[in-house]
């Protein structure tokens, strides 16, 4: 994917300075949080989970997926545009 990155947004916070209104977001790379300005944003990305040869637990809410899967696949084929840009 180049030089792209796929995080996981905690936070959409916006705030003001000077008249001027910064929009942000927190992400989490790398285990640490960190403050991005909202035009780093270029799409979202359609994750499919590694399973590996585990079972799943038959509670497994949605808003649980991303801390249960160690690694996951970008599908490429979800957004013809985004295939573009990124691959």
């Amino acid at each position: 994917m180049g030089r792209l990155h796929v995080d996981r947004v905690f936070l959409f916070f916006s705030f003001s300075f000077d008249g001027i209104k910064y929009p942000y977001f927190d992400a989490n790379g790398q285990q640490e949080l960190e403050v991005v300005h909202i035009d780093c944003i270029l799409c979202g990305a359609y994750l499919i989970p590694v399973y590996r040869h585990h079972h799943l637990l038959m509670d497994i809410q949605h808003t649980d997926s991303l801390d249960i899967f160690q690694a996951y696949y970008v599908n490429k084929y979800i957004n013809h545009h985004a295939f573009e840009i990124a691959f």
